[in-house]
């Protein structure tokens, strides 16, 4: 579970409680999270990093700035690449390298909360959030 005030951390829940994983300055304002393998992937908001966290050692890799925003939801596509989106509207396709393709553009007209990603059919499902409604957009393959 993560925590976006300014006192980050990230929570775990184990053996019926909830603790304390991980905090400190690498993770501010952490928001969007994903295990992924042996990794957590971090939306961190406070620097627009998405961010992977080793799930053994807790070690830190900056995978790609994303700029400005709330760093939200995050998936794994078909091909191994990132699916992330802004809360503002964007939703982007980041390769393991870290290079950036962003294919949707919704600010202003929805925003792009958690989503979530239909594997079997290349299928991404996006609730618009404020203005109650549910969207769906196939991706073409990359």
């Amino acid at each position: 579970m993560s925590d976006t005030r300014p006192d980050s951390r990230i929570y775990r829940f184990k053996d019926g409680e909830v603790e304390v994983w991980l905090k400190g300055d690498e993770i501010f304002r952490a928001n969007g999270l994903f295990i992924h393998g042996d990794r957590l992937l971090v939306g961190n908001t406070g620097d627009g990093m998405l961010k992977a966290v080793d799930l053994k050692d807790k070690s830190i890799t900056e995978i790609v700035c994303l700029g400005a925003g709330v760093v939200d939801g995050i998936r794994v596509d078909n091909a191994g690449n990132y699916l992330v989106s802004h809360w503002e509207g964007q939703t982007y396709v980041i390769s393991p390298d870290g290079d950036v393709v962003e294919v949707l553009d919704t600010m202003g007209a929805a925003n792009s909360a958690d989503f979530e990603y239909i594997r079997e059919m290349n299928l991404l499902i996006i609730p618009t959030f404020v203005d109650n409604r549910v969207i769906a957009y196939r991706l073409t393959e990359h």
